[in-house]
C-alpha cells in the first residue's frame, strides 16, 4: 500500500513540474505587435478602416514539451 501510494506521488510531483515547466517557458510577460511590410506606419489612416486583422504574437511559440502537455493545437488556433 505505501509503495503504490509512493508511486501515486512521485507521478503527481513529475506531472506538476511538467506543468509548471511547460506554462513558465518564457521570461517574458507581453510583446508588442510589430506591422510589418508598411515603410511609414504614421500616414496610415487606421480610424477609416472598420476592422484591422493582428497576427498573434510569437511570444509563446510550442516547444516540445509544450506539445506534450498542451497538444499538438498550441498556437494553431491563433495563427
Amino acid at each position: 500500500m505505501k509503495k503504490a501510494l509512493l508511486i501515486i506521488v512521485g507521478i503527481l510531483v513529475i506531472a506538476i513540474g511538467l506543468l509548471y515547466w511547460s506554462l513558465s517557458s518564457t521570461s517574458k510577460s507581453f510583446q508588442r505587435c510589430v506591422i510589418l511590410n508598411h515603410d511609414d506606419v504614421n500616414t496610415i489612416n487606421f480610424r477609416s478602416h472598420d476592422s484591422v486583422l493582428v497576427a498573434a504574437s510569437t511570444l509563446y511559440n510550442a516547444d516540445d514539451i509544450k506539445l506534450v502537455i498542451q497538444g499538438e493545437q498550441y498556437r494553431d488556433a491563433w495563427s
